[in-house]
């Protein structure tokens, strides 16, 4: 696994989607659709200020691409939202991005978009991301088991973070703000991770 999927207990960064409206955060969708086909998956999420719908293409063998749409729900309603991956991260071994490469330990890490510059490397696999993305180790989430946080750096996550900006549209297009977040996942041919 390479993005992971987990909810957190009252931990919005680790929600994939999160907006704060009148000063509270929310990260359940108020409704959503799913439509699977052979030709792709669409995840339809509507949120109180803002569609979201998830496509991904079929898999190749060694590479899986994904977007996000974001459309805001009337003309400058969302003022705060990001959208939030969680990455299979294991310490003791090299990330690479763009301009570092750094042994995960312990330690927290905060990386910007000028260090990770579009792309992510870990355990023979590559995430390409959008280039206002951040990330930040190690992240624990919550362990129903002992009703707390995670302690063990091994069930540590990366938080991959990219803040939702819609835009206005092309000329002669609807009136609707939007932002596409595009993401590709490659992967070395099988190998142990």
């Amino acid at each position: 696994m390479i993005v992971l999927g987990a909810n957190s207990k009252h931990q919005p960064e680790l929600a994939t989607l999160m907006e704060t409206v009148d000063g509270q955060v929310t990260t359940v969708p108020v409704s959503s659709r799913l439509r699977m086909t052979d030709e792709g998956d669409r995840l339809g999420l509507a949120h109180r200020r803002f569609f979201a719908v998830l496509e991904v293409t079929p898999a190749e063998p060694e590479r899986l691409s994904f977007r996000f749409e974001v459309t805001e729900r009337g003309r400058g309603r969302m003022k705060d939202a990001q959208l939030n991956l969680q990455l299979s991260l294991k310490p003791g071994e090299t990330l690479e991005t763009a301009s570092k490469k750094i042994v995960l330990g312990s330690d927290r890490i905060e990386l910007g978009p000028e260090e990770i510059g579009g792309s992510i490397r870990h355990r023979g696999w590559k995430i390409s991301v959008d280039p206002t993305a951040r990330l930040i180790w190690p992240v624990f989430g919550f362990n129903p088991y002992r009703n707390a946080l995670e302690t063990e750096l091994r069930h540590a996550v990366g938080q991959l973070t990219i803040r939702v900006e819609v835009q206005p549209p092309d000329q002669g297009a609807l009136d609707w703000r939007k932002q596409t977040i595009d993401f590709v996942i490659e992967a070395d041919p099988i190998r142990k991770r």
